[in-house]
């Protein structure tokens, strides 16, 4: 196939990435279909020696050998250059998880060589990044150098106290006064009803009817006898 240059490198990678990701996650047997008899492929963490893999059937036992089980893969960046016969290379840096061990840094570089349907991975380099960690005993003074003398007669105003933070107390519950006991209240004898005249049945069958009392007439005061 001749060059293409109407193809975005970028666009590209940003294709084939996500794609030969879910292969590592999903079907890591049959990841090996990317690749021809003329691949390469090495496989290994940095700064160790890593012997590379030639032809589909090597890489196949390769990544057979590595055991991809539910391997998960977080991408930091993607770069993507034309290079040589209408060739693309990616470099691909990000974090990996296998079988649900700890997050491991890595890089991977891929070059993509032309074929008559698209693409397959000629060259395939993958390396582990290693953490470097700086023990606090390992942290030495640069030699020669020595911390300026403090200048005399010079002295900074104290800096004014922090108030301290307020110290939140749950108040105590405060006991209720006791009732006083209410004062005794004689009790009146109720007042017995007077019972109600009984109503004498009629020859008709009529109910008497209620007379009113007699009401007495006042009394006229008595005369009082003259002082002799």
């Amino acid at each position: 196939m001749t060059n293409n240059t109407s193809v975005n490198p970028s666009e590209v990678g940003w294709q084939f990435v996500p794609q030969y990701y879910t292969f590592v996650n999903k079907h890591p047997n049959r990841l090996h279909c990317f690749y021809n008899k003329s691949s390469t492929f090495i496989h290994g963490t940095e700064g160790e020696d890593g012997k590379p893999c030639f032809g589909q059937q090597e890489i196949h036992n390769k990544i057979t050998s590595i055991g991809f089980q539910d391997c998960k893969v977080f991408i930091h960046s993607v770069d993507a250059q034309s290079s040589a016969n209408g060739g693309i290379i990616i470099q691909v840096i990000g974090e990996m998880s296998n079988k649900g061990e700890a997050w491991r840094k890595f890089v991977q570089t891929f070059f993509l060589a032309e074929q008559p349907n698209g693409y397959f991975v000629l060259n395939d380099i993958f390396r582990f990044l290693k953490e470097e960690t700086v023990d606090e005993g390992d942290e030495q003074e640069p030699e020669g150098v020595q911390a300026p003398a403090p200048t005399e007669h010079v002295s900074a105003p104290p800096a004014p106290p922090s108030p301290a933070p307020p110290t939140f107390i749950e108040p105590e519950p405060v006991p209720a006064a006791a009732p006083a006991p209410p004062a005794p209240v004689a009790e009146e004898p109720a007042p017995s009803p007077s019972p109600a005249p009984e109503s004498q049945p009629q020859p008709n069958g009529h109910a008497p009817e209620a007379k009113p009392e007699p009401v007495p007439a006042p009394r006229e005061p008595s005369p009082e006898p003259a002082p002799e």
